[in-house]
């Protein structure tokens, strides 16, 4: 009837309303909370956004009337009445949105009869949770009148998911999982209601005392992890992620224990949803749990493919011998089925598919994890996880980086030299990843030089083996050699002493004679590149400098290499540009005073700290200096 049209309409009128009416700044009893206003289940995003169409031009404005009468901390006085004519309507309007909103629930407590009125209730139940945050917000003497039917409502509707749970039967790929045939899944404007209620007790769960932490774990754990493949649940749980963060980051553990159900989110659907989670994961990344979401976001194709497996188990009913049959006509897939349903293999996919996180950082067994995977590295989901995983996995190393902890820098540099070796097998994504990685451990010393110390026996332990260069890739070994020659000295930690530089020459220049000896065996295809051979003279005459007791040593390890690869026939660009640095180096050693000035420039220098005159004469006595050595 047009009775009931109007009435719906001044409903989806009244939040936009309410907002004009008490602005952010119009709160009373002292309340200074703000929430984020999310659109309308009623209204488009624009009509959200503009004024009302009931409002005429003549309407007063009434966001000027809430800004000029604001009822002051003590009460309401006679003399604020006066000044403020319009406290006794937007109170009187708190009292009627009340009681329009505790009528509109009783009529939701209703069976529905058609599927139709089924959407509309919950659309309106989502408009009334929506409408009572706010009246809670602007007064918070209401909270203990609403906070009882919030509860309700809740208690309902997630009791209804445990009887769907309850009544589905089966198992369906397990919980840690794909979404099982006895699992609740959710539609949109169900996973809507249950979020507006989580953000309700957030908002006002300490007015009450009660503890919203068992809502949040019932959502971002079990619902969430049933339903990570239903795009439009996917999609309100990131989008009030997104506008929540800071709240979340602040006064819950959303973020931090449950961001293994939101990474499902992202590797089931990895097109969608970058943008977003390139906001969330700087708040993943904390203290507590930064080993584990660098671990996570490496092995993100890895999830992909373990979540293909778990999805198709599911849909075919979750038994052993349906889904080999399945797999018979997707020959390149059994050996991943197969391990999925095999119970010496099962722990390493409920630990990749695991719901929430702080239990544990990763596994010992990921290369046998890969190998089981392998066959799927060809899927477009695949494909598309490793390709956004570098920008990821440099976002959160990044993140590491500004927030300046030398504590997670100290814990985070052993895992990089780890997981570069260990990667899902999709060739471009290794590459990217060791790209990555390479840069990132450049500004992770140059942040904290006395990580050089702190982890100096794991990193002679990673240079002592020539393997590394291929397991690693070449750009992080080298890395790895500059580093050592670069920070080794006292100017940047004053704990290397003459002992420990010698300790860190001996294992440089045994990795000189290795590559030397190496060449010899195999003159077609040397083990070290002409690059890296540069870099490491380079770290060895550095650290000579700083030691000239050493400066014998090395001049005669760089005439060795010299003599080696002057008569050498391949690449002989790069050939001579090697013979051509370490004859400069040779030079530079002879003269200790020079080498210890040019090797190790003040720190001030390094940071451009300096005075520059464009007219001095430096660069006709270096070319001269230059011209002499020569």
């Amino acid at each position: 009837s047009s009775d009931q049209w109007l009435n719906m309409q001044s409903f989806s009128m009244l939040r936009s309303w309410m907002v004009r009416t008490f602005p952010s700044g119009s709160f009373v009893q002292g309340s200074s909370r703000m929430v984020t206003v999310p659109p309308s289940p009623f209204l488009s995003t624009t009509t959200s956004r503009t004024p009302s169409p009931g409002l005429s031009s003549s309407t007063p404005d009434l966001t000027a009337m809430a800004a000029m009468g604001r009822e002051s901390r003590s009460g309401v006085t006679a003399a604020s009445t006066v000044a403020d004519p319009f406290s006794r309507a937007r109170s009187k309007l708190r009292e009627k949105g009340y009681e329009y909103c505790m009528r509109l629930v009783d009529q939701c407590d209703r069976k529905p009869e058609k599927k139709s009125d089924e959407d509309l209730v919950h659309a309106t139940l989502l408009e009334v949770t929506y409408l009572l945050d706010r009246l809670c917000t602007n007064n918070p003497s209401m909270v203990p009148r609403v906070f009882p039917t919030i509860k309700r409502l809740y208690s309902r509707l997630t009791a209804a998911m445990q009887g769907g749970q309850a009544g589905g039967g089966g198992s369906g790929g397990g919980g840690s999982g794909g979404a099982g045939a006895g699992a609740q899944q959710f539609n949109n404007c169900e996973s809507q209601i249950l979020l507006a209620f989580i953000q309700f007790f957030l908002n006002h769960a300490e007015a009450v005392v009660y503890d919203s932490e068992a809502a949040c774990a019932l959502f971002f754990g079990q619902v969430l992890s049933y339903n990570y493949h239903i795009p439009s649940v996917t999609f309100s749980t990131v989008s009030y992620c997104v506008q929540q963060r800071e709240q979340l980051f602040a006064n819950t553990s959303i973020l931090s224990r449950f961001f293994p159900n939101l990474l499902k989110v992202l590797a089931w659907s990895p097109r969608s949803c970058l943008t977003e989670f390139a906001q969330l994961i700087p708040f993943f990344v904390q203290p507590s749990t930064v080993l584990e979401v660098l671990h996570s976001l490496l092995d993100l194709p890895c999830l992909a493919a373990g979540l293909e497996v778990a999805r198709f188990v599911s849909q075919l009913g979750a038994t052993e011998v349906d889904a080999k049959k399945a797999f018979s006509t997707l020959p390149n897939q059994q050996k991943a089925v197969a391990a999925y349903f095999d119970p010496m293999q099962r722990p390493l996919f409920n630990f990749l598919l695991r719901p929430e996180g702080g239990k544990g950082d990763t596994i010992n067994k990921l290369p046998q994890l890969y190998s089981l995977l392998s066959d799927l590295a060809s899927l477009p989901r695949i494909q598309i996880c490793a390709q956004m995983t570098p920008v990821l996995v440099e976002l959160a190393l990044k993140t590491v980086l500004v927030q300046h902890d030398a504590q997670m820098l100290s814990q985070v540099l052993p895992l990089m030299s780890e997981r570069i070796s260990q990667l899902y097998g999709v060739e471009s994504f290794q590459q990217e990843i060791r790209k990555v990685l390479a840069n990132q451990l450049l500004s992770f010393f140059k942040v904290q030089p006395q990580l050089l110390f702190d982890h100096m026996s794991d990193i002679i332990e990673f240079l002592a083996v020539l393997r590394n260069i291929s397991r690693a890739g070449e750009e992080y070994f080298s890395h790895m050699i500059w580093v050592v020659g670069e920070y080794s000295s006292p100017l940047h930690d004053t704990r290397f002493t003459v002992d420990i530089i010698t300790k860190l020459h001996d294992v440089l220049e045994s990795m000189a004679y290795e590559a030397i000896s190496a060449f010899q065996a195999s003159r077609t295809k040397p083990v070290a590149s002409a690059r890296l051979l540069c870099v490491l003279m380079t770290a060895l005459a550095k650290i000579a400098s700083r030691c000239q007791d050493l400066i014998p040593r090395v001049l005669l390890c760089l005439t060795k290499i010299v003599k080696n690869y002057a008569e050498s026939q391949t690449d002989q660009d790069n050939r001579q540009l090697m013979v051509t640095r370490a004859n400069e180096l040779v030079h530079i050693l002879k003269m200790p005073s020079v080498a210890t000035t040019v090797m190790n420039p003040p720190v001030d220098v390094e940071n451009r700290l300096l005075h520059v005159d464009p007219i001095a004469s430096m660069g006709l006595v270096l070319q001269a200096t230059s011209l002499s050595v020569h």
